[in-house]
């Protein structure tokens, strides 16, 4: 009973026969052996064979030789363990920032005052005012901001 040998690249992706996953031999870094025996597993073996030939998969067929050589070398070689993924965190504030930040978060909180009316001042009776009546605590912009329009600017470009 002949054997046939396998090797898959990828062994975290499944390729599947026949509506199932092959499963290979895990080896580190990702990897995967299979042997299979010729009379028990022909539809597998004939699927196999195709796919190493069309290059599908990571599916390559291997000799005995390479087979020993893959499995004592997983063995001998340990797997380098996983680093867990770094997440992003917020970066950390200032060390004085983080103070005033605890400080503020001690003491109570003030009340925010109600903001007052303001009032209007009406002239008094007998006075004709025109206009609109003066409101306290606003004062009106003391000079004009005007744009030049593009003629203007063009007039002043031209020498004289």
């Amino acid at each position: 009973m002949p054997k046939v040998y396998y090797y898959k690249e990828l062994n975290s992706v499944p390729y599947f026969v026949a509506g199932a996953p092959v499963q290979f031999e895990p080896l580190p870094g990702n990897r995967g052996v299979l042997s299979l025996d010729s009379p028990q597993h022909e539809t597998l073996i004939t699927a196999l064979n195709s796919a190493a030939e069309k290059h599908i998969g990571g599916i390559v067929r291997i000799s005995e030789a390479q087979y020993t050589e893959k499995k004592t070398l997983a063995a001998s070689t340990p797997s380098l363990p996983r680093r867990a993924k770094e997440m992003l965190r917020p970066m950390p504030k200032a060390p004085f920032q983080r103070k005033q930040d605890m400080a503020a978060a001690a003491e109570p909180a003030k009340p925010v005052p109600a903001p007052t009316p303001q009032t209007v001042t009406a002239p008094p009776p007998g006075e004709n005012v025109t206009g609109p009546p003066v409101v306290e605590g606003f004062r009106p912009a003391t000079r004009k901001i005007s744009r030049k329009r593009a003629g203007d600017v063009m007039a002043d470009a031209l020498p004289k």
